[in-house]
């Protein structure tokens, strides 16, 4: 007849984490770190940037943008998604063509929403920082953000000033 049932050990669990589990921690702390790095030299850098001074009198601006001038900038940037403001380094107050130019292809960053979407793709870096092509967007995506900001101020500027504008 009748078969008895065969009644196996207990399986002890062994001590410690699963692959799985570690791959976690792995990647959540890489990610967390990225992140922390980021937001350390952009919070390091807005401290710096509180030191940034108004443009002189008489230098014309485009209505509504913002524009300060910081000593020790090596390049002209935008910063802040609440309140943009355009940052230019002191020498460029003093050529009113190439600051025409720098102010046009600023002024593209802010009204294409630039700085919130870099944030994004810095975001998503972080938390696909394992996988090459992530990076290769980002890399990519911040380079098509500037051509297309160059394209804006170009098509504003004129095709007689081409030249010009890609000397700055």
């Amino acid at each position: 007849g009748e078969q008895m049932p065969v009644i196996l050990p207990p399986v002890e669990e062994t001590p410690g984490l699963s692959l799985t589990q570690l791959l976690t921690i792995i990647w959540a702390a890489v990610g967390t770190g990225l992140f922390l790095a980021f937001e350390l030299r952009h919070l390091i850098n807005r401290r710096r940037y509180r030191f940034s001074l108004p443009l002189p009198e008489g230098i014309s601006v485009p209505q509504g943008l913002r524009v300060r001038m910081l000593d020790g900038l090596s390049t002209p940037l935008s910063y802040g998604i609440f309140r943009p403001t355009v940052l230019i380094p002191i020498h460029c107050t003093q050529q009113p063509e190439q600051l025409q130019h720098i102010l046009l292809h600023e002024q593209a960053h802010i009204r294409n929403w630039d700085l919130p979407r870099k944030h994004l793709f810095l975001l998503t870096a972080c938390i696909h920082w394992f996988n090459p092509m992530v990076w290769l967007m980002v890399v990519l995506a911040f380079e098509d953000m500037e051509v297309r900001c160059d394209a804006v101020a170009v098509r504003k500027l004129g095709a007689q000033q081409k030249k010009a504008y890609a000397r700055t």
